[in-house]
Parts: C-alpha cells; structure tokens; sequence
C-alpha cells in the first residue's frame, strides 16, 4: 500500500488529480501550500495527496512521469509504504502488494550502491565470521556472517542500470562488487593468519549446479523486489552463499593451504566458477525485472547521467 504526495504549480492541479483518477483512485486531498526557495523565493504551490494500492501507485508514478506536461524542476513527488489505508476501496484490492513503483525499486538499489565506511567495516567483520566458519565448518558461523554481506542488490543493480542507462548506478554498484569481494578475501586472510589449518570447509557445487542456483537466486530476488511481502533477506541470503564463501575460501587456502581432499585445479574452478554466478544472477534478474515491467521507461526520465 502506498500513500502520494505530488508538489506542483497550481497550473497544473487538475491534470495531476485527473491522473490520479484515471488509474482507479477515488479520491484525492488538494491542499494549498508554499514553497521557500534557497534564494529566499516563495512560490505558491498545491499539494496533491492520496492513499491508493502498490500497483495503482505504480502506475500513477508511470504515466506522470510520461506525461507531457512532467518537468522535474517544478513538479516533485514522493511515495511512501503504509501499513493500513481505511477508505472508500476495497481491503482486498488495497491491498494487493505486486509491483511496487518503478521509483522505490531504482532508489532501493541506488542506495546500496554507495561505498561507505558503514559498509566496509560490516563487510570486513561479516568475511571473518564467514571465514572462521569455513575454516573449522561452523554452519551457524557461516550463516552469521553472510547475513550481513549485502550482495544480492549489488549484483541486480548492476544489470538494473545498464539497462536502463543508469551508468552511474551500474558503475557504483560495480566497484561496491569488487571491494566486497576484495574485503572478502582480506578476511580470509586474516582469519587464516591466526587460525589453524587445514580449512574444513569443501562443500563446493558442482558449475552446472551452481549455475542453477544462481538463476533461481536472481529470478527469486528480483520477484521478492518488487512486491511487498517479498521475504528478501533469506533470497540474498542464498546469493550470498554462492558468491561470497569463493573469495573468502581463497584467501584462508593462501595462508593455511588447501584442504588435503581437494586437488589444486579446484581454485580455478572456484574462480570460474564465481564469475559465472555473478553473471547468472545479474542476467537472471535484470530478465525478471523487464518481464514484470519494473524497468519501465519512464525511469530513464530520472536518469541523472545525462
């Protein structure tokens, strides 16, 4: 469920409320409201609200930004989730939580395509527990440490931006990739400096499985994110554990050598094999988010890099 706001000139009220009513929305609240510049300019504007289901919201936000009339620097909105909306419609078509609007989809991701401070330390502490938990086999370990490596977003954000000519996204989300991973194998690193061999964890799918996986994984996470009651958390979870254990497993093989059971042909394999996930998930997301129509194109209209 989602609630609207719309700030516009009053030129153009009608047409937005118009809108607004045109993709099943019964009522909206006008109000009149003033807008202080950083110039110190007033300008008199109205306030459009309303309370509505995700999928006419979705498709509200779609045509105006398509509209004719839409110019970013004079009409601003916003989309906020509720937790209940009591009105004239239906609960069971208020309700309905699938697809949620284009524009909570690529603010999502965008922020988890900045590289903060924040998310390198939470990825440094993660690869350790990880590492620690492939080195003596510690499931619950293993499972602590990747629910905090958040990859699955990165990945889909990714093709997500290419796509949609979003570079700045997809490049943004490219180097978080890299530096996770990298922060990855320097936890495996640390972890095998102080810890004692050999690593105990051999559990590694075959490529043909892992590519499976992957596929699920991606097709899963981009369905979960585009609907309300998506549970998220436990598919990037299952991403996690195809992408991070490699980098991690490498670093602690470096200082405490393979395990003895492995032949020396399995870090290739390894390396291979993350590549072709990553892939998998990248490519099976960004398929899933076209077909559903997340990747609407009226989100090049917000597309900053131009």
């Amino acid at each position: 469920m989602r609630s609207v706001q719309v700030n516009t000139p009053k030129e153009l009220m009608d047409r937005i409320a118009g809108l607004a009513h045109s993709v099943g929305v019964s009522v909206v609240d006008v109000g009149d409201i003033t807008a202080i510049h950083d110039d110190g300019a007033r300008d008199p504007r109205v306030e459009i609200s309303f309370e509505t289901s995700t999928p006419k919201a979705k498709t509200f936000i779609d045509k105006l930004l398509l509209s004719d009339f839409y110019d970013r620097q004079v009409v601003w909105f916003e989309v906020r989730e509720r937790r209940s909306i009591v009105g004239k419609d239906a609960i069971h078509d208020v309700t309905y939580p699938w697809v949620i609007p284009s524009t909570d989809i690529l603010e999502d991701l965008y922020q988890f395509s900045h590289l903060t401070w924040g998310l390198v330390g939470r990825v440094f502490l993660a690869a350790c527990l990880l590492s620690y938990g492939l080195l003596n086999q510690n499931l619950l370990l293993m499972i602590a440490g990747m629910m905090f490596i958040p990859l699955l977003p990165v990945i889909s954000s990714i093709g997500f931006g290419g796509w949609l000519g979003h570079w700045r996204l997809a490049m943004r989300a490219t180097s978080v990739l890299v530096v996770t991973i990298i922060l990855l194998f320097v936890g495996g690193l640390a972890i095998g400096a102080i810890g004692s061999p050999p690593v105990q964890y051999t559990d590694f799918p075959s490529i043909l499985t892992g590519v499976l996986i992957s596929v699920a994984v991606g097709v899963a996470a981009a369905l979960a994110h585009t609907d309300d009651v998506g549970r998220r958390e436990l598919i990037g979870l299952a991403a996690t554990s195809q992408i991070a254990i490699v980098p991690a497993w490498l670093g602690l093989c470096l200082v405490v050598g393979m395990p003895p059971t492995m032949p020396a042909s399995t870090v290739e394999k390894r390396l291979l094999s993350l590549v072709i996930n990553v892939a998998c998930v990248i490519a099976a997301s960004l398929v899933t988010y076209i077909a559903v129509r997340a990747t609407h194109p009226s989100l090049r209209i917000l597309n900053d890099d131009k």
